[in-house]
């Protein structure tokens, strides 16, 4: 029996490398670069989704910053009129509008590395699609 086993192994082994050596390493990095294609491509639209959702974060920040400033006006206004009722209400709204610009803040931030981070991925996969181009046009 240990012998039909030995016997067994070694015939898949040579049938295993002989499979091994029958593979085009042409046709194995045409398959490669068009993984990797498909790949840049899911993350190009990625980096596209991820560079809209700092932009419209963005604009939020810049619109809750703008109104902080306008109430701050507001406030000062209602002070010159001596109305303290309003500049206070003014004021609360003012510090309102700050705190969620510092939310936006940190979100815009944090999305911006994110951004940054798979803009070098995809960087990363572009030269290496361009590198397996290159080994393949070697072949």
């Amino acid at each position: 029996m240990g012998l039909f086993h030995r016997v067994s192994d070694i015939l898949k082994a040579n049938i295993n490398r002989m499979l091994d050596q029958a593979e085009d390493p042409e046709l194995v990095l045409d398959q490669l670069i068009q993984e990797m294609q498909e790949s840049y491509r899911k993350s190009k639209i990625e980096v596209a989704k991820a560079l809209g959702d700092e932009k419209r974060l963005k604009h939020l920040l810049a619109t809750n910053q703008e109104m902080a400033g306008k109430w701050g006006r507001k406030a000062v206004l209602a002070v010159e009129k001596s109305d303290d009722d309003l500049a206070r209400e003014a004021l609360k709204r003012k510090r309102s509008y700050e705190d969620i610009s510092h939310e936006f803040q940190a979100q815009w931030t944090e999305q911006k590395k994110v951004t940054d981070v798979l803009r070098e991925n995809l960087f990363g996969l572009e030269s290496k699609i361009d590198e397996a181009r290159r080994k393949k046009s070697l072949l």
